[in-house]
Formats: C-alpha cells, sequence, structure tokens
C-alpha cells in the first residue's frame, strides 16, 4: 500500500534526490540508487539548503540523507515542511542510541547503517515509501525504548488531580497545619465530614498522610 492507501503499482517510479556533503559519495551513491528501476534520482545537494532548493520544482517522493547532516532537526523540519507526504531516509546511520533517537527526533522516515549495501538501502527507501520501517532488530528496539520513555514521561509530567471545591478548602487548611477539630470549626461543618474529605483528598493525591497532602499537591496540577 501507497501513503494514499492503493495499491502501489509496479511501475511506479519513486522520485529521490540525494543530499550528502562529500561529492564522491553523492555522486557514487546517486549513480548506484538511480540505476533501479524503480527509483529516479532527479536531483543531489551537497547540504539541506541546497536540497530545499532542488525540490522547489519537482517534489520528490523520498530523499537519501547523509546522516551527519539528518541530525539537523530545524533543518529535516523545514525540508519537509516543503513536501508533508515526503519521505526522509537517513544513511550511514550508527545504530547507536544517541544517533537514532536524534534522526527520529528530527522526522527520519527510515534507517541505512554504515555497513549496509545499496539493495538494503533500496528496501528501507520502498518501506518508507509504504510507511513501512524497514530496520535492524537493534534500531527498532532502541525506538521502542525511546517510545516507552516518553510515554513514562507523559504519565508522570505534571499529572492532574481533581479535588472538589471543599477538599481544597481542607487541603489549605490542613497546609496551614490546622487540626482536623480547627478545620471543623474554621468551615463550620462536622467532624466526621472533615474526615471524609481528608479520607477522600489523601486517596486522589495517592499519600496516606495528611502531613505529605500539601507536598504531593505542589508537584502536581491540581484543579477542583
Amino acid at each position: 500500500m501507497d501513503r494514499s492507501g492503493e495499491t502501489t503499482q509496479p511501475g511506479r517510479v519513486i522520485r529521490t534526490v540525494v543530499i550528502a556533503e562529500t561529492r564522491l559519495y553523492r555522486d557514487g551513491l546517486a549513480r548506484m540508487v538511480g540505476s533501479h528501476p524503480s527509483i529516479a534520482v532527479i536531483a543531489s545537494a551537497p547540504s539541506i539548503p541546497s536540497g530545499i532548493v532542488a525540490c522547489t520544482c519537482t517534489p520528490p517522493d523520498a530523499i537519501l540523507l547523509d546522516v551527519g547532516l539528518a541530525g539537523d532537526a530545524r533543518a529535516v523540519e523545514e525540508l519537509l515542511s516543503r513536501s508533508p507526504l515526503m519521505r526522509v531516509v537517513a544513511f550511514g546511520v550508527a545504530e547507536c542510541e544517541e544517533t537514532v533517537i536524534r534522526c527520529a527526533e528530527a522526522g527520519v522516515a527510515g534507517y541505512v547503517s554504515s555497513e549496509a549495501g545499496v539493495d538494503e538501502l533500496v528496501d528501507v527507501l520502498m518501506g518508507a515509501i509504504r510507511d513501512e520501517l524497514v530496520c535492524s532488530p537493534r534500531v527498532a528496539g532502541t525506538l521502542l525504548r525511546r517510545i516507552g520513555t516518553l510515554a513514562r514521561e507523559r504519565r508522570g509530567a505534571d499529572p492532574e488531580v481533581r479535588l472538589t471545591a471543599r477538599e481544597t478548602q481542607v487541603l489549605a487548611l490542613v497546609d496551614d497545619g490546622l487540626s482536623n477539630k480547627e478545620i471543623a470549626v474554621r468551615l463550620q461543618i462536622s467532624l466526621p465530614t472533615v474526615k471524609n474529605h481528608i479520607h477522600n483528598m489523601l486517596d486522589k493525591l495517592g499519600v496516606s498522610r495528611r502531613g505529605e497532602a500539601a507536598a504531593r499537591a505542589r508537584v502536581l496540577r491540581v484543579t477542583s
């Protein structure tokens, strides 16, 4: 399936731009990749800015990008902004976590290791066009770990706790050091009612002692 959800036609040619700083590397890669019947290298460029210019007249389906340039997140984002459906494949990737994550955060859709051959590069490129990630188990593992880390950070970062208006009042008085009896007098409610509010408040905040409530509330987003 291609990006539009239709079956990719066998005769379809993928318009590709090669971006790499070293001309010898760039030209050699363009010739090798361009020899594949399903790929047409329509331009090559030594930098992302010049690659953006090359993409202006005929937007490509894919960019083959030197990993040394792929780490520039802003530049890659600008490149992708010109054609949201375009896919960027980074080549020469060292399969270490830092490099893979940097490329992923920049918007790279495919990864080709520094040890890969042309056939593997073509497979990754074709996979990216189909919105498939063709990569080594190590790269896949790195990306999955990163997703897990982000999920844990999202769950732990500024979670919202909803307290009732009365529970919020009780929390403020607990923070001021008032006892349950003093809170009952101040709010003109019964002592059992105060205890009930405190019980509910502690449960929502995930603490077991009233002395921990205010401290916990300070690191959470408490609403009422």
